[in-house]
């Protein structure tokens, strides 16, 4: 059964800066609601909870019809409002090769601390990404051999980031590699590899460091204006979009301080006033 709540203000993502709005709108007299996949990375006693309404859903639908703002849950839930902000923040870039047999592929996302204790001592980190490579430099501190893998053959970076890579003699550089098929344990715990070029890499992880893209799932571009990489375009100053009561703040958008969160309470709380 379908679910419909009309707000003055919907907040699609906690991310750090829709926390942000979200925090200097409570309190405010408007009726606020925060949109949100998960809520796990909120700690407990954070008081600007209080007086939002906290949903939890992924957006999977989004549309502007007279001067109203209807997002659609994966749930079926409606939540409708006069002004939305998208704040959405980022997600991780996979490759677009890896396959329906690779998708259950074990990917790192834990921090270095957290790796340190594998019983093997090889791991693999899959990008060209300044991201890759600092991370392939943390990580060689606690591991025998660390395996830096990439599509392309080319890895970005400074010079003096290449440096530090070239004087590691713990990294092992495979530009120009797919990986093709993995083993794990019953444990689904990652044991080895196998690359495009046959080479077998047996290994306690595989880190997948290719980088982030916008978190626009979900948000029309028919309701906004997206450039290539997925970002929200926004006006540089007031951070609307195309429609004039819809803000986009933050890593999803093309402009992001921390001025354009005041600068989008302040807009929303005087469009609430007219």
């Amino acid at each position: 059964m379908q679910q419909t709540n009309l707000y003055d203000i919907i907040i699609v993502g906690a991310s750090k800066d829709g926390l942000k709005l979200a925090e200097l709108l409570s309190g405010q007299p408007v009726k606020v609601a925060l949109v949100s996949k998960t809520f796990n990375q909120i700690p407990k006693k954070h008081s600007i909870l209080d007086n939002i309404i906290k949903i939890t859903g992924e957006v999977v639908y989004s549309s502007y019809y007279h001067g109203l703002i209807t997002f659609t849950l994966a749930n079926g839930q409606k939540v409708v409002g006069q002004s939305a902000v998208i704040a959405t923040g980022t997600k991780p870039t996979k490759p677009s090769y890896f396959s329906e047999k690779l998708k259950n592929l074990p990917l790192c996302t834990k921090p270095v601390e957290a790796l340190v204790h594998a019983k093997n001592n090889q791991i693999v980190v899959y990008g060209n990404t300044v991201e890759a490579i600092k991370y392939a430099i943390q990580l060689s501190k606690h591991f025998r051999y660390i395996y830096l893998c990439s599509e392309a053959f080319n890895l970005a970076g400074s010079d003096s980031l290449h440096k530090k890579l070239a004087g590691n003699t713990n990294i092992v550089h495979l530009p120009g590699c797919k990986i093709m098929s993995y083993k794990a344990d019953k444990n689904n715990n990652l044991r080895e590899v196998t690359l495009d070029t046959y080479s077998v890499i047996h290994c306690a992880a595989v880190v997948l460091a290719c980088g982030r893209t916008p978190d626009s799932t979900g948000i029309s571009d028919k309701m906004v204006e997206l450039n290539s990489v997925g970002a929200i375009i926004t006006d540089k100053f007031n951070r609307t979009t195309k429609v004039p009561n819809i803000y986009a703040i933050g890593e999803c958008s093309t402009h992001s301080s921390k001025q354009s969160i005041m600068t989008v309470k302040n807009m929303l709380l005087k469009n609430k006033e007219e």
